[in-house]
């Protein structure tokens, strides 16, 4: 079986388009590389136990721009412990709920679900809606 692997930053201050560029014209051309991820948590933060900054739409979109500017095929997978840290922007993304220190695994999983299900909810809102302007 072949590996597959999201490359992926802690971004603190830098600029994120310039890190793209950093690492996949470094590792983008290993035959198991994928995507590019963002760990939001520390998106313009420093500071553990901080939040970082909510990933605006119109950043996402450009994100994903970028890394498919190197690969059609690749994807864009931001994470963070609270999905309302992450983009309303769907596209062809990744998300990914990085939450920690569930008191056991019903609850985990109940946490995971729940992000899956409110993620598809919001892909869905944006898809139904963009069928719907298209046919008006």
């Amino acid at each position: 079986m072949e590996s597959a692997v999201i490359l992926q930053v802690e971004p603190g201050y830098a600029d994120v388009d310039k890190l793209i560029d950093l690492v996949l014209k470094r590792y983008g051309r290993h035959p198991s590389v994928i995507g590019f991820g963002i760990d939001v948590e520390w998106y313009n933060n420093a500071i553990d136990g901080k939040p970082g900054t909510p990933v605006a739409a119109t950043s996402a979109q450009a994100w994903e721009r970028h890394v498919k500017s190197y690969n059609s095929k690749y994807q864009l997978m931001p994470k963070h412990y609270d999905k309302a840290y992450l983009s309303t922007y769907r596209g062809d993304v990744i998300f990914v709920d990085d939450s920690q220190e569930f008191p056991n695994q019903t609850e985990f999983l109940d946490g995971m679900v729940a992000f899956a299900v409110s993620t598809m909810r919001a892909y869905w809102r944006v898809s139904i809606n963009a069928a719907t302007a298209l046919s008006d």
